[in-house]
């Protein structure tokens, strides 16, 4: 429909945010996407959700983040 904003989507989700860049999700390339993915490498032999967030966390203390900026909506 091309709404956004609070949108009023059906009886059991009223009032749901949609953000107009909400479309490009659907439209992004998965295979090409997780190829950006740094640490992609270290959840190869992952099982749990520790370990997923243990390498992922590992993987953050050595790299240098950008700061933190609020998203504009």
């Amino acid at each position: 429909r091309g709404e956004f904003g609070d949108v009023d989507v059906n009886h059991r989700a009223a009032n749901l945010f949609v953000n107009p860049l909400m479309a490009i999700y659907f439209a992004v390339d998965l295979a090409g996407l997780a190829e950006s993915v740094a640490y992609l490498p270290r959840l190869a032999d992952t099982e749990t959700l520790y370990e997923v967030a243990a390498a992922i966390e590992t993987y953050r203390v050595g790299v240098e983040r950008r700061l933190w900026r609020a998203f504009p909506h």
